[in-house]
């Protein structure tokens, strides 16, 4: 090959490769229980639907480890933590996701359900939040389709929120 064809072939990648970028996001599960001690499968089906609802729609997804909580100070050092390895890890956004789960009059289980998730999303790169909203009143008990359901709702929200923000 001459020299022009070799360089012709090389911008032609690199202006190429230029369009092949993906958003990066990073996400935190933060359980709210007081009947458990250690993240539960109900949270863990939450995370894993979001991981792939960010995936199939384009994101590279990575995530931190998710984690029981029992104050509002405990969520704000882990967001700190997750926030920095979310940069780290060259993240553009970082999601953590809180779920409450407690018994109502009416639960005839012995594991808690599912009654509020709240989020705050931030950039990484200068750690501003850019959104933040709560899902209540849940009723969804802790069957698989009803927690994909409402992660899929979840999805929405964060989707949009941070497509605005671009």
């Amino acid at each position: 090959m001459t020299g022009f064809k070799k360089y012709f072939i090389a911008a032609a990648f690199a202006f190429a490769a230029s369009f092949c970028s993906a958003a990066q996001i990073s996400f935190q599960i933060v359980q709210h229980d007081d009947s458990a001690d250690s993240v539960t499968e109900q949270s863990y089906v939450i995370e894993d639907s979001l991981l792939t609802g960010f995936f199939e729609n384009g994101y590279i997804v990575t995530n931190s480890e998710a984690s029981v909580s029992k104050s509002k100070s405990e969520d704000s050092v882990l967001f700190k933590t997750g926030i920095g390895e979310a940069d780290l890890g060259f993240s553009d956004y970082f999601v953590q996701i809180r779920l409450y789960y407690g018994k109502s009059a009416d639960t005839r289980t012995a594991v808690a359900e599912l009654q509020k998730i709240e989020w705050d999303a931030a950039n990484t790169k200068n750690g501003s939040k850019i959104a933040a909203d709560s899902i209540e009143n849940l009723k969804i008990g802790n069957k698989e389709k009803d927690l994909k359901k409402v992660s899929s709702d979840l999805i929405l929200e964060i989707y949009k929120a941070i497509k605005t923000k671009k």
